[in-house]
């Protein structure tokens, strides 16, 4: 089954690849070699080229997040903060006015849905609580967006072990 929030994040690398002239990755809903390479390319270019130092900076502090020690790609990290790493570069595609991406995931590449993938909501028909909780994060130095990505990041990665462990002391 091809993960929604993957999907969302391919579509918004490949909506950052329009305005860096990167290759646009796959739309599958899986976080393979590729979508790492994607977005690490997509977040390298906003580290270069995006019109705050905030938003550089924060760029700069998600690429960190996402390499580990050796110099790889984390691509379980990716895969649990999709949904972050998606509005943050939909953000940056907002402010540079590149064109919205909304493909369907295919029926390849791990994904058994058939392209039947549930699309993230436009931010047209996102709820007004949405929207306040942007506003208040985009207002957050790049420091603590960083710090809050990471954070977020490692409580995701600490429930899913808790569940995964849960599930195998009940099987």
């Amino acid at each position: 089954m091809a993960n929604a929030n993957v999907v969302g994040l391919q579509n918004a690398i490949n909506r950052i690849a329009g305005l860096g002239g990167f290759a646009r990755v796959s739309i599958d809903g899986a976080v393979g070699p590729k979508t790492a390479q994607g977005l690490l390319q997509a977040l390298q270019w906003i580290n270069q080229n995006a019109a705050t130092n905030e938003d550089q900076s924060a760029a700069a502090g998600l690429v960190a997040a996402i390499i580990n020690n050796d110099g790889s790609i984390n691509t379980g990290q990716i895969t649990s903060s999709a949904s972050g790493f998606t509005t943050f570069l939909n953000k940056i595609g907002d402010a540079m006015g590149a064109p919205p991406e909304n493909v369907a995931a295919s029926g390849g590449g791990g994904s058994s849905s058939g392209g039947g993938a549930v699309m993230p909501v436009p931010s047209s028909v996102a709820p007004a609580w949405a929207a306040n909780i942007m506003d208040a994060f985009n207002k957050l130095p790049s420091w603590q967006k960083a710090a809050l990505g990471v954070g977020t990041a490692v409580a995701a990665i600490a429930i899913v072990s808790k569940v995964r462990k849960h599930r195998r002391s009940h099987a």
